[in-house]
Formats: C-alpha cells, sequence, structure tokens
C-alpha cells in the first residue's frame, strides 16, 4: 500500500512538473475549460506592441510573406497590450514569441514586420539614463540625463541583449542603443 501512495505522489509531481507553463483557464464565455501554456521569462530582450499602435501585427510561418499564421492587436479596452521576446531577426522581419502582457497567455511564434511599432520604457529611476552610440560600446554616449521625460520609445532594432531605439527628447529625435540593464519591457507598472 505504501509503494502505491509513493507512486502516485511521485507520478503527481512528474506531471505537475511537466505542465509547469500550462495553467487551466475556464472562459466563462463559452462553458469550456481548456490548458493554456504560459510565457516564462528569460534573458532575450522583450518589448511590447506600442499602446498607440492601432493595427493589426501579422504573424508569418517564414519570411518575408509565408503563411500567415495569426493577427494580432492590443485590446485597449481591457488593457492587453501584446508583449514579444526577440527570437530572431533578418533585414525586414522578427522571428518573435507572442504573448499576452496580462495573462503570460503565449499567443503566436512567428516572423513579424519590423515596422510594427514596438515599444519599451526606461529602466533608471535610481540612475542616469543614459543611451549609446553604439551597440556594447559603452565609450561613446548620445545622452546621459537624470532628468528625462520620454514616453514613446520606438523599438527599431536589436543586437544580442541590447535594443536600438528611436525616442524624441526635448524636441530633438535620437538614434541610438539602449543596453540590457536600462530596459522595461513592462508597459503596465513601467517597472517602477
Amino acid at each position: 500500500m505504501k509503494v502505491q501512495i509513493y507512486f502516485l505522489i511521485i507520478l503527481f509531481i512528474a506531471v505537475s512538473c511537466l505542465n509547469k507553463n500550462k495553467s487551466v483557464y475556464y472562459d466563462p464565455n463559452a462553458d469550456t475549460v481548456k490548458s493554456v501554456v504560459e510565457h516564462t521569462f528569460n534573458d532575450l530582450p522583450s518589448v511590447f506592441l506600442s499602446p498607440d499602435f492601432e493595427g493589426i501585427v501579422e504573424v508569418f510561418d517564414i519570411p518575408p510573406y509565408g503563411k500567415k499564421v495569426k493577427e494580432l492587436k492590443n485590446n485597449m479596452e481591457e488593457g492587453n497590450i501584446v508583449m514579444f521576446d526577440l527570437l530572431q531577426k533578418n533585414d525586414s522581419m522578427y522571428y518573435v514569441l507572442a504573448y499576452s502582457g496580462l495573462t503570460n497567455e503565449i499567443l503566436a511564434t512567428g516572423w513579424i514586420h519590423k515596422k510594427n511599432k514596438l515599444s519599451i520604457c526606461f529602466l533608471a529611476y535610481d540612475r542616469d539614463l543614459v543611451i549609446y552610440r553604439n551597440v556594447n560600446d559603452r565609450s561613446d554616449t548620445i545622452l546621459s540625463d537624470k532628468e528625462y521625460l520620454v514616453t514613446d520609445v520606438e523599438v527599431i532594432d536589436y543586437e544580442g541583449e541590447w535594443l536600438k531605439i528611436k525616442f524624441k527628447y526635448k524636441g530633438i529625435f535620437h538614434v541610438g542603443w539602449l543596453p540590457p540593464e536600462m530596459q522595461c519591457a513592462n508597459p503596465y507598472t513601467t517597472c517602477s
């Protein structure tokens, strides 16, 4: 009897570990229960679809115009912003893992066009905000300031964990590289 109980406990733990990225979701509109795969955090650069972007992001299986696998957009009525992990890139597209900003539910994996307005927030509340001229080169800055008022930061490229950004600061547009420690991919709290 004890052997059977131990076996059941071990089996339960194993199944729980296998499903650690899944949760059960009840959809009150459909009267069904489904399993949802959730996003887990990693060291990849993460960005979000700008809340100002009202268009649809098309997700393709292969670049540049393979089969469309999904259409994504922010649901601003519910405050749900689409998030992206940047996995790969080519000249005009990013290979992404898209997920819900509110629930972490994975929405799609595939290629999106760089022309979609992807954003990031700055994470520099206790130190100077520093933007660099070149990726992985901390010797040449284009901006270093304690008093920054930038709300619209557009991501235009990435290299490793660094993000190439475009933003307007004191009436002038700048393009530079944001190191990982200055990035906040949470549009809800802006990491404050």
